[in-house]
C-alpha cells in the first residue's frame, strides 16, 4: 500500500473530490493521518501503473484505475466499460477541439466588429457637419400649453 494525497487519489481513481470523501467515510478507501493531513492508502500496482502512464507523456492515463471495483462485474462488463470509456475520451477530445475552433472564430469576429466600429467612428469624424437642426414652426401657438389655442378667429 502506498500513501498518496487526496488530490493524487482523485487523479488516480478519476473521480471527484466528493467521491473520495464519500469512499473514505464509507470505509471503501483506507486512510492514514499525519497531524491534520489525510493520506489515502492505495495498492502499489494501481499507483505505479498510474505514475508510469503519466510519466510516459500522457497527461491522463487511459483506462480505469479504480481501487474498489464493482462487485459482480465480470470480464465482459469490464470490456464494455473500457470501450465506453474510450468512446467518451474520444468524444471529449472532439468537443475540446470544437470548443477551441469556436473560441478562435469568436475572437476573430470580435476583432472584425471592433475594426468596423473604428472605421465608422473615423468616417463620422471625417464627414462635414450637417445643417443645424431647426426648431419646429410655432404658428402662433404656445406649444407648452396643455391644450392648443389658435392665435386668431
Amino acid at each position: 500500500m502506498q500513501r498518496v494525497s487526496k488530490d493524487e487519489a482523485r487523479l488516480i481513481l478519476e473521480v471527484a473530490d466528493s467521491t473520495i470523501d464519500r469512499r473514505i467515510h464509507r470505509g471503501e478507501l483506507q486512510t492514514a493521518r499525519e497531524g491534520r493531513r489525510v493520506w489515502v492508502l492505495l495498492e502499489d500496482e494501481v499507483v505505479e501503473r498510474w505514475r508510469a502512464a503519466t510519466t510516459a507523456g500522457s497527461p491522463k492515463p487511459a483506462g480505469a484505475y479504480n481501487a474498489a471495483p464493482a462487485e459482480g462485474a465480470g470480464s465482459g462488463d469490464l470490456i464494455i466499460l473500457q470501450e465506453r470509456l474510450q468512446a467518451q475520451d474520444q468524444l471529449l477530445a472532439l468537443y475540446k477541439t470544437q470548443n477551441t475552433d469556436w473560441e478562435k472564430r469568436y475572437y476573430e469576429l470580435k476583432e472584425q466588429l471592433d475594426a468596423a466600429h473604428r472605421i465608422a467612428e473615423n468616417a463620422t469624424r471625417a464627414l462635414p457637419p450637417g445643417p443645424a437642426p431647426t426648431p419646429p414652426p410655432d404658428n402662433g401657438r404656445r406649444s407648452w400649453w396643455p391644450w392648443r389655442r389658435n392665435a386668431g378667429p
